[in-house]
């Protein structure tokens, strides 16, 4: 079976209690520390190579403000909480103590439970009563020691603050491969006022939503490659720009002004969160691939009153993604030589190309199944269409790619061939 999963269990006590962790958690948890403890006893502490290098010169994550009037440059701020417990414990056995419990939340069974296929009816304005279906969705558990050795030295855990009048944003952890990107944080909100509408439904079908007028939003962004009215600009060509906004008219207009929006699904921790304190886990996608020191950028915008579209937001706080380092991703072909990428957060891969399709019918929509099989003879069923299962956090077609958020961690070293079938039964192997 493969090493990243185990068998599922349900994290609620009978009655829907909060989760308490077992002893056996508890005994894991304490041994680990002490194994690192002891290896970091016998060495100087010090940071995975990989993330002091892409800290030095940016002094962590950076934030700075958006606004025309002001530029603030602020360092990250480590919670009370975390620094005590860091001066309690070896920096890697906090670190190695501190993940176990995160990968579960993100990747396994601490933060959410299996669900069957459901059915609901809802009316759309037109007074007919519709059925909706929202496929079964099947969760792990998460091997903390294979989470620790395919996501440890690539995760950024250093809590950021973004002060957002009455509002906190804290983004407490990101990880990312060039495919996929996933992010912790929690939301101080005003429940009278809500920033995010979310339910047990919205968590197994298209996420947690921006509220009606809510007075605070976000959106991550990386830097795209430049339309042709904007490289005609730039380069002062003196070609007719066409059709661009006045805005971006500039003849000092350079590729990296433009940025391409990141698109995901939030996830909230049904068991942790209240009213006015949400625990989210946000799971985004770049079909496109995101090379590594691609400009990355999450940009937080607020305002006092009722704010529809972030252009309409009165301040704005950037945090700098850029330095986070990547997962490594496995490229995988198919039987044509065409590519895939696969990493432990996700698979993306070009529906035309692997199947030798048109590219005008090349959609997200032609795929019914996908399969890990592993070299142990295990398998992950990501999605099968003919049973309703998705056990995907999100997926999303962009043009001919098709890319997919996973509900469990993937360790690539342990994957024999990835399996795509489409809805007409065309089947290609991926390895």
């Amino acid at each position: 079976m493969n090493p990243c999963t185990a068998n599922n269990n349900d994290c609620r006590n009978e009655g829907g209690e909060l989760h308490q962790f077992s002893a056996k958690y508890e005994m894991r948890k304490r041994a680990l520390i002490a194994e690192v403890a002891r290896g970091e006893q016998a060495a100087p502490a010090v940071r995975p190579a990989v993330v002091t290098a892409h800290s030095q010169d940016r002094g962590h994550w950076r934030r700075r403000s958006a606004s025309p009037h002001a530029a603030r440059n602020l360092s990250w701020k480590i919670a009370a909480a975390v620094a005590a417990v860091c001066v309690a414990l070896p920096v890697g056995a906090y670190a190695a103590a501190n993940h176990e419990e995160l990968f579960g939340q993100l990747f396994g069974t601490d933060a959410r439970t299996s669900t069957p296929m459901q059915t609901y009816e809802y009316e759309k304005g037109d007074g007919v009563s519709h059925t909706a279906t929202i496929p079964a969705h099947e969760y792990v558990d998460t091997d903390p020691q294979v989470a620790e050795a395919l996501l440890g030295n690539y995760l950024m855990d250093s809590p950021q603050v973004v002060q957002a009048g009455p509002r906190t944003l804290t983004i407490n952890s990101v990880v990312r491969s060039e495919n996929a990107m996933v992010v912790a944080y929690t939301l101080q909100d005003d429940p009278e006022h809500p920033t995010l509408v979310w339910d047990e439904r919205s968590n197994v079908a298209k996420g947690a939503q921006f509220a009606e007028g809510a007075c605070m939003r976000w959106r991550y962004m990386t830097a795209a490659e430049a339309p042709e009215w904007l490289k005609n600009a730039a380069a002062g060509s003196g070609e007719e720009p066409g059709e661009m906004p006045a805005e971006s008219a500039s003849s000092d207009a350079e590729a990296s002004d433009v940025f391409a929006p990141i698109y995901g699904s939030i996830y909230v921790d049904p068991q942790r969160s209240t009213a006015d304190m949400l625990y989210c886990y946000e799971y985004l996608l770049f079909p496109d691939g995101v090379p590594e020191n691609t400009e990355l950028k999450l940009e937080v915008g607020w305002n006092d009153g009722a704010m529809r579209e972030m252009v309409d937001a009165a301040e704005t706080e950037t945090v700098d993604l850029t330095a986070i380092p990547m997962v490594p991703s496995t490229t995988l072909k198919a039987q044509n030589g065409t590519e895939a990428s696969l990493s432990p957060l996700g698979l993306t891969f070009d529906i035309a190309d692997v199947f030798g399709v048109d590219e005008e019918y090349a959609e997200l929509g032609l795929v019914s199944s996908i399969e890990v099989r592993y070299t142990d003879g295990s398998s992950y069923v990501v999605l099968d269409g003919g049973q309703n299962l998705e056990n995907i956090m999100y997926m999303l077609g962009s043009g001919t790619k098709c890319g997919m958020a996973f509900n469990r961690l993937v360790d690539p070293g342990t994957v024999a061939s990835v399996e795509v079938t489409l809805h007409d039964g065309k089947t290609a192997v991926l390895q």
